[in-house]
């Protein structure tokens, strides 16, 4: 579990947000929010480029099938570690 410190704007925000998404969902049919959902997901592998200046520098992701920790975990461990 990851614990986020938020100030109250903040919070509010993403609260807000939540709510509105969920209010979205509920208006939905059952298709219509399997539709979303697959939709939302990434169908396609993570890419892209962006140009710093006069250099472009492009960014490409890969999942290992066989990796030792999800992509959750891996993530956790990362900000745990940056926050040492």
């Amino acid at each position: 579990m990851m614990k986020l410190e938020l100030v109250k704007s903040e919070y509010d925000y993403v609260n807000n947000l939540l709510s509105s998404q969920i209010d979205k969902l509920k208006s939905m049919t059952s298709e219509q929010r399997m539709e979303w959902y697959n939709n939302s997901l990434f169908n396609k592998p993570i890419n892209f480029t962006k140009q710093i200046d006069n250099t472009v520098y492009t960014v490409n992701t890969h999942f290992n099938e066989t990796a030792n920790e999800s992509v959750n975990e891996k993530i956790v461990r990362i900000l745990e570690q940056s926050s040492k």
